[in-house]
């Protein structure tokens, strides 16, 4: 997973690594990053339907 993580724009990587692997919550996150909470929300979700597509597309190749 982290190889597709790196694959990740920056600002939807830091978000992802913030919020599941450093256990931050979407406020605390938004205060780090000087953005707005449902900014870092819009971002979390994007990332991860990006990861979700990487790993469909992945599992279509074996």
């Amino acid at each position: 997973m982290d190889f597709y993580i790196s694959l990740l724009e920056l600002r939807h990587r830091e978000v992802i690594e913030k919020i599941y692997m450093q256990g931050k919550s979407k406020e605390r996150v938004a205060s780090e990053l000087g953005l707005t909470s449902r900014t870092v929300q819009n971002l979390r979700r994007k990332a991860v339907e990006d990861l979700a597509e990487m790993c469909r597309f992945a599992a279509e190749g074996e």
